[in-house]
């Protein structure tokens, strides 16, 4: 069973001193992208937004990929939730996507077949709470 906690919507990151501005359609101006590797959500997410992105890239953790978009390879697409903070420390900054809309729903998943113990109830509970 599956309890919706938020919506979350993405951004492009790219590098502060980009000449990209603070809002990007990702329809009619493409940057390079590190991204994660095919099977991952996010990058099926991009794709079935009928985007057809060059990747130069690839990493399977968040940091690989700031690392990859400091170093100056490319940009990425990422939650727009990430901390401001640790963009800074990469020296990255956010691009708010106009289009298309990428965003994805964020759930908790619990086992049906067996009881869910008061703890998970609460966690999810307190979950649901704090992203309303």
């Amino acid at each position: 069973a599956s309890t919706a906690l938020f919506d979350e919507d993405m951004c492009l990151v790219v590098q502060e001193t980009s000449a990209f501005g603070d809002a990007i359609d990702l329809t009619r101006d493409m940057p390079r992208l590190v991204g994660f590797p095919p099977h991952y959500a996010l990058r099926r997410m991009i794709h079935s937004s009928g985007l057809e992105p060059t990747f130069v890239a690839e990493a399977e953790t968040v940091d690989a990929l700031l690392e990859l978009v400091a170093s100056g390879v490319g940009a990425c697409i990422l939650p727009l939730r990430i901390p401001d903070k640790l963009l800074g420390d990469h020296r990255l900054r956010k691009v708010a996507i106009l289009q298309p809309v990428l965003r994805r729903r964020v759930v908790a998943i619990v086992r049906c077949d067996r009881p869910v113990p008061p703890l998970v109830q609460e966690l999810i509970a307190t979950a649901v709470d704090m992203a309303g």
